[in-house]
Formats: structure tokens, sequence, C-alpha cells
């Protein structure tokens, strides 16, 4: 014979199935509340510090629910910062491209070297000089200037920190001439004897 279940247990079994489904259903609740809270808007704001060291300050965050949550507040801070420095990247290409094309525009020979003695920027009236061909890259001075006067002196003045101003020879297609030269050296920072490169003019 089969021994039936009392219906106060049946109640009871019944019961217990609805709280445990109840329970499990607002801990899914809960947990998704934490998620969109919490883990989702962490998730953006490393995905904005990621961009950030390639110089991408266009990531679009979004916009914070609430001031009082604290993973909001930085969210807050970090989008004002992307803004910022959005601006200031925009401002300071638009002025890169000013000096260029002032710096191309010059009637004198200009040339720069940053701290190592590498040749960064060089104008067309003193590449076609010195017969350089378009640079295609930082490279070192002595790989491409041929002209030994002109490198020492640039080696000079990165060493010593003191600008000077001399008569140069120059052989051009099979003729000698002499040009002024003035090498200056250049210094970005507050930090005394730093010297981060060298500005030579010919004229």
């Amino acid at each position: 014979q089969v021994e039936q279940i009392p219906y106060y247990q049946k109640v009871c079994d019944t019961i217990l199935i609805f709280l445990i489904m109840m329970f499990f259903i607002i801990s899914v609740i809960i947990s998704r509340k934490i998620f969109s809270k919490y883990v989702e808007p962490l998730d953006v704001v490393i995905n904005a510090v990621q961009s950030y060291p390639k110089a991408d300050f266009s990531y679009i965050l979004p916009t914070p629910r609430s001031e009082k949550n604290h993973v909001d507040v930085l969210l807050n801070e970090l989008k004002q910062l992307s803004r910022n420095l959005n601006l200031k990247t925009s401002v300071m290409e638009d002025e890169l491209g000013r000096l260029r094309s002032i710096f191309i525009g010059i009637i004198e020979g200009v040339l720069i070297t940053n701290k190592s003695g590498e040749l960064i920027l060089i104008n067309d009236p003193i590449r076609k000089l010195l017969e350089i061909p378009p640079l295609s890259g930082i490279k070192p001075v002595i790989e491409i200037v041929r002209n030994i006067e002109i490198r020492d002196t640039l080696d000079a003045v990165l060493k010593s920190g003191e600008p000077v101003s001399k008569e140069i020879l120059f052989l051009h297609k099979s003729e000698e001439y002499y040009l002024q030269a003035n090498f200056v050296p250049i210094q970005t920072s507050n930090i005394r004897n730093r010297i981060d490169g060298v500005v030579a003019v010919f004229h």
C-alpha cells in the first residue's frame, strides 16, 4: 500500500519551492542592478582610460546618472577630463600646423636637433644646400649631415649649452662660399644646464 503524503506537507513543499524560486528571481534582479550600477560604469571608465595613452580623447563617456554614486562621480570627472584634453589637443594641432607653415616659409636655412643629437626638423633651403633627401623620420645628424664643421658645432653646443656664431664653409655644386651660422641651445624646462636640443640658422 502506497503511503499518501499529508496535505499540509504538500502545502509546505509548495511554499518552500515558491520561496526558493522567489529568492532566485530576487537574486537575479539584485545582481542585474548591481551590475548596471557598478560594473557597467566601471567598464566604460576602463575603456576610456585605455584610450588616453593612445592620445585618443574622443571616447564618448555617458552622462552620469547621479552625483552621489562614487562611480558616477569618477565618470563625471573623466568626462570633463576627456573634454578638456580633446580641446587642448585640437588647439595644439592647429598651433603646430601654423608653426610648420611658418617654418617652411622661412628664407634662411634652419635645422633643429633634439638632445640626443638627432635631426628632427630641417627646412628646404638648408636641406637642398646640404644635399639632404627629405626626412622620413628622426635620424642622427652624423648619418645625414656631411659637413663636419656643422656636426662638430652642433655637438659642442649640446655639450656646453652655450650659443655659437660663426662662418661656415660650404661646397655646393663645385662652388665654395661662406654662410653665417648661429647655433642656439634649446632649453624648454627650468632645470639648470638641461639642454633639449639645438636650433641652427644659416644666412
